[in-house]
């Protein structure tokens, strides 16, 4: 299966569990309505090889991160300083995913 046919599988899925009819992966990009995404989780890289297994944990993690995270809410919550704001994303996915 290629690269782009398996970006297409993954988003399936991601619009399937996260509920968002608009959500797409371009580019080793996450899009919903044609808005990237910016979930900034060094473990969450849409970056795969073909046939790459990790696809489908990374894939199920940021559908429960856009399932369940207030995009707003966190960004307005989020701190200033970069290696906070590492750690306040981080555990944010931790919470979705729990």
């Amino acid at each position: 299966m290629s690269v782009r046919s398996e970006e297409r599988l993954a988003a399936a899925t991601l619009r399937a569990v996260a509920r968002r009819p608009g959500a797409e992966i371009r580019g080793h990009r996450l899009e919903v309505d044609r808005r990237p995404v910016g979930i900034v989780v060094p473990h969450l890289s849409l970056e795969f090889e073909e046939n790459d297994e990790r696809r489908r944990g990374v894939v199920d993690a940021l559908a429960l991160r856009l399932l369940h995270s207030d995009r707003a809410t966190h960004l307005e919550l989020s701190p200033t300083m970069p290696v906070e704001r590492i750690v306040f994303d981080i555990c944010e996915q931790f919470r979705c995913e729990a």
